[in-house]
């Protein structure tokens, strides 16, 4: 077995005799000082040298081993360098030589040893690493040169010896050495480190002690200008190692973090059930909380941000490396919004966002299932406590009356109903009943505030999200069967052309008597006969009504576009399914009885405010529209009546505006008009409610011209904002309504060029009542009218990372029979 040999620097220095150990653990009051040559481990046995970062429950030195430890030791590192600068050859000679072991640089980064082979041009050399791969190296590039052999060259099997050897070498080691170069005050060389630790100089010895002060960060930092073999190192203060075991410390309880949260990943991906896959719950509540919260952040950012900190870019950076999802991620070139589809599937794939999560809705503010706390328990107090004074005393009694409700079926929010009277005079009196949320709420409340932020009701393939909290758009706002109700009413008698003869507003107290779907009113309308009293005899009166004030908007030049409206409905519970039921239908207004005289009657509504505001003033936000010039009625007999004629006559129409002061609404064919009765659903309507409200009773109005045109303008460009949510909602459930059905062909109906130079045009698809853009083959020619099938030619699905989700597009493929042939 080897002895410890050399100038017994050690034994001098501490007054103990060295001991051999093959694979022996040292006590606390013990330093282990591992010679890796055959794997044989060298104790010097020496008292521990306490200092602050060392553990105070280590027991002190006796007084006589720090008893001039300081010249002892300057004495046996020049002893040892002394004795090994004579035994070992050429200890300083740099030179580049075929068969020198050096180490060397490249772009900061360190590379392995490698052995020089062959020069490479005039002064670069080739070298071969332990896997044999040849490296070209530049002599600058060289950080460390061993010395040779005295017999001789290194073989390429060296190389693979001394990197194994420096990687199994004890960092530990290196704490012995600190205590004793910390006392002397001095700066120790690689040459005098070698000697001191591990009693040898030999060029295997040299580096594994390079290596071990290399990837040191504990107890030493290089010191002087010198390099390579004489390159010196400085031992850090007590105080500044106890700093950096601390952030060591820290380090690695982030490592194991990290790994911890990789493997809670792996395993909730391997689950083959949701129901033992963790749940939003477990993770927020868990060890990796910040983690999720973080790509929450992410996933749920707008668009043009600066509200997400720096910390939760560079956790969400680092949480999407660890999982691959996105292994480019980095917070210091990248941005919350490019790391946003990584965050959305990651989160995703761990079932903690659903598969078709609405996530652009979500991200504008609006929750998908309720309000903000303090709005709810706000409007929980409105319930309990319901406003008093002349809003509730000061109301005309109908509750005499039959009121008529006529919605959709899945409608929740009623807010407006029909009735008719009978005047002793033979006439008939129109009354249109408007739900009163004015009666409940001020402008400017809590309340009030979150609807406008909401502008209004959004509705969805999958629900809708209410501009108020249900409890009270379902509730008291709400014009419920058999319930007597707030409401504001106006009613109208018309005149034999149509036009208003006469009307009124007033707060009303009504009772809803028939609560009616349009698919019931239109059965009911379809069998009239001449003996019909009763709801039937009032639907009459009110289907004439609308028939008549038809007539006088027409003569008025209103435009009406019967296009057929397209309805998505897909169950809520589907949005977590992989493949969700998704149902798409094709509606036609114009052929229902029931909507043509719900619109007209809404319509009659909105010019009898719009008269009102302007005989007495008042600041409203009335809506206008322009119509460009229209075409030649030879242009227009030129297009097929009905779908086709209609889409050409809205290329005509423009945008419509809103203002507080009265303008014409040329499509409706009137001279002022107001949007009056859906205060529940649109928060114009609510504006005006307020300005009518205040006007009948006589009090200030709450809000000026120029309030009303701030708030319109923030609430059209919001409104526009909602358009397009829905219309992205309408894209994505479309895509995969088409996606489900991939080579299905569809009919559709060409309704002219949408861009006739790049062969583009649209079309309906007459099953579905959806209008999109297709291409059209040049040679298949195609002219306004024709019957065309349309194949699926691309359909975007699951991203929901992703927004705007665009339309599925189709190429049109052949002409079809028209119906007449």
């Amino acid at each position: 077995m080897p002895t410890a040999t050399g100038k017994g620097y050690c034994n001098s220095l501490l007054g103990f005799t060295p001991v051999i150990r093959t694979n022996t653990q040292i006590g606390s009051n013990a330093k282990s000082i591992g010679i890796l040559s055959n794997s044989v481990t060298c104790v010097h046995a020496v008292p521990s040298l306490t200092c602050g970062a060392q553990n105070s429950s280590r027991s002190q030195p006796p007084s006589w081993s720090r008893r001039s430890s300081h010249d002892r030791f300057r004495n046996v590192v020049r002893e040892a360098t002394t004795s090994a600068a004579n035994n070992v050859s050429s200890i300083s000679d740099s030179t580049l030589k075929v068969g020198s072991l050096v180490e060397y640089k490249k772009d900061g980064t360190r590379y392995p040893l490698v052995l020089l082979v062959e020069p490479n041009g005039k002064s670069n050399w080739w070298g071969v690493d332990k896997n044999g791969r040849k490296q070209s190296l530049q002599p600058k590039q060289v950080t460390l040169t061993l010395p040779q052999y005295p017999q001789g060259v290194y073989k390429e099997s060296d190389v693979t010896e001394f990197e194994e050897a420096a990687d199994k070498a004890d960092d530990d080691m290196l704490e012995v050495a600190w205590e004793l170069v910390l006392e002397s005050g001095d700066p120790i060389s690689l040459l005098d480190m070698t000697s001191l630790l591990l009693d040898k100089q030999d060029a295997k010895s040299l580096y594994i002690m390079h290596r071990l002060l290399a990837r040191d960060r504990l107890y030493f930092k290089q010191a002087g200008k010198a390099q390579g073999l004489l390159q010196g190192y400085q031992a850090k203060t007590a105080s500044q190692v106890a700093e950096t075991k601390l952030f060591i410390q820290q380090e690695e309880g982030a490592r194991r973090d990290r790994e911890a949260f990789a493997s809670a990943v792996a395993a909730s991906l391997a689950c083959t059930s949701r129901a033992v896959q963790p749940g939003l719950e477990q993770w927020q509540n868990g060890p990796h909380a910040a983690r999720i919260k973080a790509l929450m952040e992410i996933a749920y950012s707008k668009e043009g941000t600066n509200s997400i900190s720096a910390q939760t870019l560079n956790l969400a950076a680092e949480t999407l490396q660890l999982t691959s999802s996105n292994p480019q991620a980095n917070s210091s070139t990248g941005s919350a919004l490019s790391m946003r589809p990584a965050a959305t599937n990651l989160l995703t794939d761990l079932k903690l966002i659903r598969y078709h999560e609405p996530l652009e809705i979500q991200r504008f503010g609006l929750d998908l299932t309720d309000f903000p706390q303090s709005i709810v328990e706000e409007a929980q107090v409105l319930i309990k406590n319901p406003p008093l004074g002349p809003r509730t005393r000061q109301r005309l009694d109908l509750t005499h009356l039959a009121v008529y409700t006529i919605d959709d079926a899945s409608t929740e929010e009623v807010d407006d109903g029909l009735s008719v009277e009978r005047l002793e005079s033979g006439e008939r009196r129109i009354w249109i009943h408007v739900a009163d949320p004015s009666r409940w709420l001020n402008a400017g409340s809590p309340i009030d505030l979150e609807a406008r932020r909401r502008t209004r009701t959004l509705y969805l393939p999958w629900g809708y999200i209410p501009m108020m909290p249900k409890c009270l758009a379902k509730g008291p706002f709400s014009l419920n069967q058999g319930e007597v109700c707030c409401a504001m009413s106006i009613s109208v008698l018309l005149s034999s052309d149509g036009s208003i003869q006469e009307f009124n507003v007033a707060s009303t107290s009504i009772c809803v008597t028939n609560k009616m779907t349009y698919e019931e009113v239109d059965r009911l309308l379809s069998h009239l006969d001449a003996s019909s009293s009763g709801t039937a005899d009032d639907l009459t009166v009110l289907v004439a009504a609308a028939a008549s004030r038809r007539k006088y908007r027409q003569s008025h030049g209103c435009l009406e576009i019967p296009l057929p409206e397209m309805d998505i409905k897909v169950p809520y519970s589907d949005l977590d399914s992989l493949r969700p039921g998704v149902r798409v239908s094709g509606e036609q207004p114009s052929e229902s009885p029931g909507r043509q005289l719900v619109a007209e009657m809404m319509v009659l509504a909105g010019e009898a405010i719009g008269m009102l505001g302007v005989k007495e003033g008042l600041p409203l936000p009335y809506r206008g529209q322009d119509v460009k010039v229209l075409p030649s009625r030879e242009d227009l007999e030129a297009v097929p009546e009905g779908h086709c004629r209609a889409y050409m006559l809205r290329t005509y129409m423009t945008r419509s505006t809103v203002s507080s002061t009265p303008q014409k609404h040329s499509s409706l064919g009137l001279s002022a008009y107001v949007q009056f009765t859906s205060p529940i659903r649109r928060y114009g309507d609510l504006l005006a409610h307020y300005q009518v409200r205040a006007h009948l009773e006589g009090q200030p109005l709450p809000l000026s011209a120029a309030d009303i045109d701030s708030i319109m303008g923030m609430s059209q460009e919001s409104g526009r904002f909602l358009n397009a949510l829905e219309r992205d909602q309408e894209n994505y459930w479309l895509s995969e309504f088409f996606r489900q059905r991939p080579d299905e062909a569809w009919s559709a109906t060409m309704l002219g060029w949408f861009r006739e130079e790049s062969k583009l045009a649209a079309v309906l698809l007459d099953d579905l009542g959806w209008e999109t853009i297709a291409r059209v083959d040049t040679d298949i020619p195609a002219v306004p009218g024709d019957k065309l099938q349309l194949v699926l030619a691309e359909a975007k699905i699951g991203e929901i990372g992703i927004s705007p989700h665009p339309p599925p597009r189709f190429s049109i493929t052949a002409h079809l029979p028209s119906s007449d042939s």
